[in-house]
């Protein structure tokens, strides 16, 4: 389930993947069911590309750095995550966000900091959630061009098969409406 806890210091670069931005308003057509649009709830986080590899998965934020341009990796600021043993789906990058189950300002302590003051801040108040809302590639094939409908059928497939089966808590798969998309609007706004 896990792997040993090791840090990496001879690390390959990551694929520098720019995530696809979110829509986060509606035109009219898209509050009809099945119109190939999906509903999801957002989140209060920060937006993160999980890579799985072999040996450990890594995460690159989507802000590049000011130093060399490129997406920050934090991978070490997830130890729970980067040691999960999901090998079988080496090659595989998941997009989605990093969550405290509290607010931004504290998702921001653990991705803004040191992978000591994260950890340190985890271990006094809880560890992250990963929550899944897309597959770039699967085991090092990009299905980016595939309809979303497709690839989220993909990621039920992924958590059925691998994630769920450990129970992980640290990584969930994110809601997704395609009917009644105006209820669940509603239902959240509810909410808060």
């Amino acid at each position: 389930m896990f792997r040993q806890s090791t840090l990496f210091s001879e690390r390959k670069e990551l694929p520098q993947i720019e995530p696809a931005p979110i829509r986060s308003s509606f035109k009219d057509f898209m509050w009809d069911d099945f119109s190939g649009y999906a509903a999801e709830e957002k989140l209060d986080g920060a937006r993160f590309l999980m890579f799985i590899g072999e040996d450990e998965n890594r995460f690159s934020s989507r802000h590049k750095s000011i130093k060399d341009g490129k997406f920050s990796e934090k991978t070490d600021n997830f130890p729970h995550l980067r040691n999960l043993d999901l090998s079988d789906l080496s090659g595989t990058v998941l997009d989605g966000e990093i969550v405290t189950g509290k607010n931004v300002t504290d998702v921001m302590s653990v991705v803004g900091g040191s992978p000591s003051t994260a950890l340190r801040y985890q271990m006094q108040y809880g560890w992250i959630t990963y929550i899944v809302f897309d597959i770039l590639k699967y085991n090092g094939t990009d299905v980016t061009r595939e309809f979303y409908k497709d690839r989220r059928y993909l990621l039920n497939q992924i958590f059925s098969e691998y994630i769920y089966r450990f129970d992980f808590n640290s990584i969930k798969l994110i809601n997704s409406v395609e009917i009644n998309k105006k209820s669940f609007y509603d239902e959240i706004l509810k909410y808060g």
